[in-house]
């Protein structure tokens, strides 16, 4: 929910969201503090805080990572799939891996999961930042 507004800004005044995050990024990536707190199971407490800061970056790299229309297919796929049913974090992933076309899993976990700034290899997905 927390990158909706980026989608917002986006569609209605035309925001640049790669310029938006590479800002975000140059201000979170030295802050050991921003990346502590993951982004699933954070813990008791925890549920409401680095989702709203943390929670577009990630969103916004696997987007650049999966490509425009798999992302999209994203979006409109899970709440089709899963609309008003259970599922857990693995199920998402799962969606995410068989939308993407590959084995997102270890982006994924990096960006999510991880409690600090993402490895070399998942920092610039689709060159964004480069």
């Amino acid at each position: 929910a927390s990158y909706g507004p980026w989608l917002w800004h986006q569609d209605t005044d035309g925001t640049d969201l790669d310029a938006e995050w590479v800002a975000d990024m140059a201000t979170a990536a030295p802050d050991a503090r921003f990346w502590s707190s993951p982004l699933v199971d954070m813990g008791v407490g925890n549920e409401f805080t680095s989702v709203y800061t943390r929670g577009p970056l990630a969103v916004h790299a696997l987007r650049k990572q999966m490509g425009e229309s798999r992302f999209a297919a994203l979006l409109k796929g899970w709440p089709a799939t899963y609309g008003g049913k259970a599922a857990s974090w693995d199920d998402f992933v799962a969606y995410v891996n068989k939308v993407a076309g590959q084995d997102l899993t270890p982006f994924v976990n990096a960006w999510f999961r991880g409690a600090t700034l993402p490895a070399a290899q998942f920092l610039h997905p689709g060159g964004i930042g480069n």
